[in-house]
């Protein structure tokens, strides 16, 4: 009996991951399909990044609007509870009950796991006088940002045949090391890096080259 017990909170807690990972994916395709013509395809061009790089990593864009990806997501039968769960709407300061998108007027990156299961976005801002240029997802239960680095699951290959890590500082610096044929490039999102990055890294590769900006952030890092 206490063994069934435990049997059933373990497929509860299995079907919770999977349901994140749906919502994540889901929201991942939607922000995708918003891309066109959008300001985020704009600005993502300005960057000078392909056609090809924004359709094969997936970027999209966060509309301004204030609840737009929640009602796109509930009307296909995702709860509330299940998208606060992922990171992908917030609770209103001092409005319970109220709730809105995370990310808004932003071009949107799709963090992948090294299996390639998105379980993360960072945000672009989009807007000038937006205080916070770069937004990442908060810790959940899929997505420990200590744990994974950006385009790891498009780059763990490439490491393996070239035998060394490239490690770049955000996710615009691996897609055009990845454009220019540096596909071993990888990025952290918004961390320091930590020992189980090393950990991630040395399963292909036991060397590590590091093109950090030459500000002093990169230089410190």
């Amino acid at each position: 009996e206490i063994t069934s017990i435990y049997r059933n909170e373990d497929q509860a807690e299995v079907s919770k991951k999977e349901r994140m990972r749906e919502a994540m994916n889901r929201a991942s395709e939607w922000y995708a399909g918003n891309l066109k013509e959008s300001p985020a395809h704009a600005y993502a061009k300005e960057r000078k990044l392909s056609d090809e790089t924004i359709r094969n990593w997936r970027l999209g864009f966060a509309p301004e609007a204030w609840r737009a990806l929640l009602e796109a997501l509930t009307a296909e039968g995702f709860t509330i509870q299940e998208l606060l769960a992922a990171g992908l709407i917030k609770e209103a300061d001092g409005k319970r009950g109220t709730y809105y998108d995370r990310f808004r007027n932003r071009l949107m990156f799709p963090i992948r796991d090294a299996a390639g299961r998105v379980v993360a976005f960072t945000g672009r801002a989009l807007a000038a006088d937006d205080q916070a240029k770069y937004l990442n997802s908060p810790e959940t239960d899929s997505y420990h940002k200590s744990e994974v680095l950006f385009g790891m699951d498009a780059a763990k290959d490439a490491i393996r045949t070239r035998g060394y890590t490239m490690l770049v500082e955000g996710q615009i610096d691996v897609l055009h090391a990845h454009q220019a044929g540096f596909t071993n490039a990888v990025a952290l999102s918004g961390t320091a890096l930590t020992d189980r990055h090393l950990t991630l890294m040395k399963r292909y590769s036991e060397n590590l080259l590091l093109v950090l900006d030459a500000d002093p952030a990169g230089l410190k890092a």
